[in-house]
């Protein structure tokens, strides 16, 4: 086999750009192929609607991104990202009451997925080294049982079809992905797939956080007790890079959870404990 010089990464998102300037060291050309335009800032994108939700980038998830873009973390905190120690910057109420707080040993970033994604992205084109084609709907894998030689796929605005040769297919296409079929088309056996259902949902709001509280305020967390023998009802306020808190709520199936934003507050008030109503106060709402 000759050495491979041509990859493609299927989705832009947070793997797929990772994946993509990993592979920019080891081959001539990479090219990320994505549905959606990628905004040029941190945007949402319908591409990726669970980035409405909270989400944090744990340390051990922090420490590989710095070592595979290093200053990524100095730019998340010095663009306005939260650094939350855990146990020391967090409340958190379990079902055995109040976690104590104590000197951290790890930690988490705090902002918003968008911004996370953006940044990150930013820095792996900025290099030049990775072509983006953009509005490309993938249709099928090209090759056969024996090698993948790249990837079909229809321009969403003009409906061309072209077929982009590659040594090497990379599929970070996330919970869209079409693998099964596309290895289907090649009568190649379909990979095996565990499915775990957690039956959780949730609903999320951005409220602005009152003067004083954007730098050193915890974290928040909420939990349901697991002894009580009813739907699990959580909540977060978790801090972000623009001076707002997310406030996530969350359940298990059967709680009811809110869908519209006149239903938010009164269940967050239904959560074991009042802070997390208290603190999403109606006029701070964005």
């Amino acid at each position: 086999m000759t050495e491979p010089k041509r990859g493609i990464v299927l989705g832009g998102g947070w793997a797929g750009m990772l994946a993509a300037h990993v592979l920019a060291r080891h081959l001539e050309s990479v090219t990320v192929v994505e549905r959606d335009v990628l905004p040029d800032g941190p945007r949402h994108r319908k591409g990726s609607p669970q980035a409405r939700h909270v989400h944090v980038l744990w340390s051990s998830g922090a420490r590989i991104v710095d070592e595979l873009l290093p200053g990524t973390i100095d730019r998340l905190l010095g663009a306005g990202a939260r650094r939350v120690g855990f146990h020391e910057d967090l409340v958190t109420l379990t079902s055995h009451g109040w976690q104590h707080r104590f000197p951290p040993r790890q930690y988490a970033i705090m902002c918003t997925r968008p911004f996370l994604d953006w940044i990150v992205r930013d820095q792996i084109l900025a290099a030049g080294r990775i072509s983006v084609r953009s509005r490309a709907e993938i249709l099928d894998l090209a090759g056969d049982g024996k090698r993948v030689a790249g990837v079909r796929v229809r321009d969403m605005d003009t409906g061309a079809l072209e077929t982009l040769e590659a040594d090497l297919v990379v599929d970070a296409s996330g919970r869209g992905s079409r693998l099964r079929h596309w290895l289907s088309s090649l009568e190649l056996p379909p990979v095996e797939e565990d499915i775990v259902d957690a039956g959780i949902a949730y609903a999320t709001r951005v409220f602005r956080a009152p003067p004083g509280a954007t730098a050193g305020f915890p974290a928040v967390n909420v939990a349901a007790d697991h002894r009580v023998r009813e739907p699990g009802r959580f909540g977060v306020v978790y801090p972000q890079e623009d001076g707002t808190w997310m406030v996530t709520l969350s359940c298990t199936r059967g709680a009811g959870l809110p869908t519209h934003d006149d239903d938010f507050l009164p269940y967050a008030q239904t959560l074991r404990h009042p802070l997390v109503a208290d603190l999403s106060h109606p006029r701070r709402a964005r």
